[in-house]
């Protein structure tokens, strides 16, 4: 659903972000939105983590170094191999945007109040629509999705 708004959005004339790229740009930019949506289930949580503190091993110093130039307006500034390496550059710059996109799926607890309780009735009535379809063609309904049963508070929770 996510991405089929997404692609929905940006079909608009006045919103075409994708309006110039080439067929290949267009079909590997897609691949990797769908794989960044398809991590923010939380089954892949822990791997992502682990992944992650990895990839901090292995370049945090290198890429911090980057980020602290660009952000203090440095000229010039190389892009860490680790980013531009034919065969581990994509997958590292996957692994981020995907990092990025997660983070930005679970950030609601940390936003006001106020914000946050919108963003549990979007998402609890996305769930329990997803169950209410799941019941109707015969599934199990998947844990967190069923509207009779599920303790909105205790899901809120790790």
């Amino acid at each position: 659903m996510h991405c089929a708004t997404l692609y929905e959005v940006a079909g608009q004339q006045d919103a075409d972000i994708f309006g110039t790229l080439t067929d290949e740009q267009w079909h590997d930019c897609r691949k990797q939105i769908v794989e960044c949506i398809l991590n923010t289930d939380m089954v892949n949580h822990f791997g992502n983590v682990g992944k992650l503190q990895n990839f901090f091993e292995v370049s945090g110093v290198e890429v911090s170094n980057f980020v602290n130039a660009v952000a203090s307006g440095a000229a010039d500034v190389a892009v860490p191999e680790v980013f531009t390496d034919a065969v581990e550059g994509p997958k590292n710059r996957l692994l981020l945007q995907e990092t990025f996109l997660h983070a930005a799926d679970l950030s609601n607890p940390v936003k006001p109040l106020a914000v946050y309780q919108k963003w549990v009735h979007r998402v609890t009535e996305e769930f329990f629509s997803q169950g209410e379809k799941e019941r109707s063609v015969g599934f199990p309904v998947s844990a967190m999705m069923d509207r009779a049963t599920t303790n909105i508070p205790n899901m809120q929770v790790g």
